[in-house]
Formats: structure tokens, C-alpha cells, sequence
């Protein structure tokens, strides 16, 4: 059997990971804090904004999670409702945030045309952790 190595892989992986898809998670994650703020300040409850933007619940989780791609119709409604400007950078809006991913490789063994004892057909499972932390402070 083939042994990956970790180092190797892993790099790989983060190579894929552009400056530009990482300034882009940085500002949707500015954007959900921003929102999660606000809410704050006014005692809001998810389930509140979500009536009063016509949105499910559910919507709004997702929009606060930091992954959310916004539209700038919805940017502009949730200003709108919310009596803010999301994309005003003269407002200080500081938060830490941690990208976790698994990664997980299954393994099989796999001899071509043979019989393979039932005690060598177990898979084997390699997990990866990945975590990087970030400290964002926007003026």
C-alpha cells in the first residue's frame, strides 16, 4: 500500500487556497459581525429581523455564519432595516475568527483480480485538521 505523506498533502491543499478567496471570506465575515452587532445592540432576536426582512429564520443563521455571498439587493435591504451602512469601513467592527476544516482520505486495499481476506478489507481513515485563526479589525 501507497503511504501520502502529511506534509506533502496538506500542502496541496492550502496552495489552493488564493489571497483573494481569503480577503473575500474576511469581508463576508466583517459584513455577518457587523449585522450580528446591530442585532445585539437592539436586543433583536434572529427571529425578529427575519419578520421584519420577510426571511426565514433559517436565512439569517446562514447570513451570520460568515460564509454568506450577499447580494447587494439583500445588503441594501438589510441596511435599509437595520438603519446602517454594511459596506462603510469608518465604523469599527473587530472580531476573531477560526476556519476549521477535516479532511478525511479513505483508504481500500485493492489487489486486482484476488481474493482479499475479510480481515485486510477494512478501509482505513486519515483525518486532517485544519485550523487557522484570525484577528480582523476593520476602521
Amino acid at each position: 500500500m501507497r503511504k501520502i505523506k502529511k506534509g506533502t498533502f496538506l500542502d496541496l491543499i492550502l496552495s489552493d487556497i488564493s489571497e483573494d478567496e481569503v480577503r473575500r471570506t474576511a469581508s463576508k465575515m466583517a459584513i455577518a459581525a457587523k449585522i450580528a452587532k446591530t442585532l445585539e445592540k437592539r436586543n433583536m432576536s434572529q427571529k425578529e429581523f427575519s419578520r421584519i426582512l420577510g426571511k426565514r429564520p433559517s436565512e439569517i443563521s446562514k447570513w451570520l455564519s460568515g460564509k454568506h455571498n450577499f447580494t447587494t439587493d439583500t445588503l441594501s435591504d438589510i441596511e435599509h432595516a437595520l438603519d446602517i451602512h454594511l459596506l462603510d469601513n469608518r465604523e469599527e467592527v473587530a472580531f476573531e475568527s477560526t476556519i476549521n476544516h477535516r479532511i478525511t482520505i479513505e483508504v481500500k486495499p485493492s489487489r486486482k483480480n484476488m481474493f482479499i481476506p475479510q480481515y485486510e478489507q477494512e478501509s482505513y481513515s486519515y483525518n486532517y485538521d485544519l485550523v487557522s485563526s484570525h484577528n480582523l479589525l476593520y476602521n
